[in-house]
């Protein structure tokens, strides 16, 4: 599992799309009695990106075009993961993981999205940086906790080295994080439609658990 962040290029154009992709089995009793059954307790999502431009000059003064490609091929198109940052869900500031209980020294950081009328809290399992943790108002340093980054056995844990959180105590962080994700297909296609000029019209890819 790679840990490469997707490039940041000019020329990605409106929209961006986000998709969410939930897994739900349907079962229907001779009776017309319908039961469903989620497969999933938090949803994937699929972004979809549409550059108007990506410039490749044959000199060193652009290279858009080659980084892209270059960086769908070090993939080898669908078969590797990657990291994608999406600009407008990134961070989370002084949000509550967990509560102690005198016994567990791990906490899965999370973030929740949402109102007060309707929230959903998920794992987060690929952070940048953790910035802040806090329990019971008194702030740690990264020296008194391990985080575990994506590829590891556990992406997305908090573990408290040297002490275990007391009952009732919150534990509350301020982090960043990226998506892991993998591209959805071993094809991208690419358009010159003037000189050492391209576009890319079709490029999508989809979270991992």
């Amino acid at each position: 599992m790679s840990t490469a962040a997707f490039p940041t290029l000019p020329g990605l154009a409106w929209p961006v799309q986000r998709s969410l992709l939930w897994q739900t089995r349907t079962q229907q009793s001779v009776s017309g009695k319908r039961l469903n059954l989620a497969d999933w307790s938090y949803p994937k999502r699929r972004f979809g990106l549409t550059y108007n431009f990506l410039r490749g000059s044959t000199g060193p003064s652009f290279t858009e075009w080659q980084t892209m490609e270059g960086f769908f091929n070090s993939r080898y198109g669908s078969w590797d993961s990657f990291l994608y940052t999406d600009p407008r869900d990134y961070s989370v500031v002084s949000s509550t993981i967990g509560t102690g209980d005198s016994t567990d020294r791990d906490f899965q950081l999370s973030r929740v999205l949402g109102s007060s009328i309707a929230s959903f809290s998920e794992p987060v399992t690929a952070p940048l940086a953790v910035s802040a943790m806090v329990v019971a108002g008194t702030s740690y340093t990264s020296t008194q906790f391990v985080t575990q980054y994506w590829g590891s056995t556990a992406p997305g844990l908090i573990t408290f080295s040297t002490f275990a959180p007391s009952t009732g105590q919150a534990i509350v962080a301020t982090f960043t994080y990226a998506w892991p994700v993998s591209f959805d297909s071993d094809t991208m296609d690419f358009s010159e439609f003037v000189r050492a000029i391209w576009d890319l019209k079709g490029c999508s890819f989809t979270t991992l658990k």
